[in-house]
């Protein structure tokens, strides 16, 4: 089975990012191990951690059926400027000359004639994703690490990304999951420019951890 992700793509382009296809090398994970490569992307980074994930001020944001916890001091959510048709809301740290943001988005499948139910393997259905993501000529630029995982039960993999947005530097993380109850790819991307202000990594770790139905 292979999935299109053309609608997502479409909404990459929203915060300019520009693509060649990278590499990726798999591993197996829970969500617990969001943090995987954390210590690796943070070194990269010079600003001071932002650590405001807070589960008494956080915001919930629910994509594809599965709930996130998103720290407050990433405000309301927008849909401005979104054409995609994906359900995309941006929630902002810091915009201007630095960016910090977070993106969800939602990628609804067609059913599987001749099938009962949504009968698709979920690693074939994000294999499939991301190939499309990865040759579309407005998504990201390089995988620099990807990992499978579960998240609220279902199959996910969380994918690093380098490349531009906005004509300046971006370090990207984005979780990918197959809901096949409703038949459904969500996303949970974060990005920071590498002059932000504040380094978000470690609380986009706890975003992702903290998926439920």
């Amino acid at each position: 089975t292979v999935v299109s992700s053309t609608a997502s793509a479409s909404t990459a382009s929203q915060v300019g990012a520009e693509s060649t296809q990278g590499d990726s090398a798999n591993g197996q994970a829970t969500a617990s191990s969001a943090a995987t490569s954390v210590e690796t992307v943070s070194a990269q980074m010079t600003a001071p951690p932002r650590n405001g994930f807070d589960p008494a001020t956080n915001r919930q944001g629910q994509v594809a059926g599965v709930t996130f916890q998103i720290p407050a001091y990433f405000g309301e959510p927008t849909t401005a400027g979104d054409t995609s048709g994906d359900n995309a809301a941006f929630y902002y740290a810091e915009t201007g000359s630095s960016t910090a943001l977070i993106m969800t988005s939602e990628f609804p499948l067609d059913p599987v004639e001749g099938e009962e139910g949504n009968a698709r393997d979920p690693q074939e259905v994000l294999d499939g994703y991301l190939s499309g993501l990865l040759g579309s000529e407005s998504a990201f630029q390089t995988i620099t690490s990807s990992t499978d995982l579960t998240l609220a039960g279902y199959s996910a993999r969380i994918v690093d990304f380098t490349g531009t947005v906005s004509s300046l530097p971006m370090n990207t993380r984005a979780a990918y999951f197959y809901n096949a109850d409703v038949n459904s790819i969500g996303s949970v991307l974060f990005g920071q420019t590498s002059n932000a202000q504040f380094d978000y990594f470690a609380d986009f770790a706890k975003v992702v951890a903290s998926a439920a139905l």
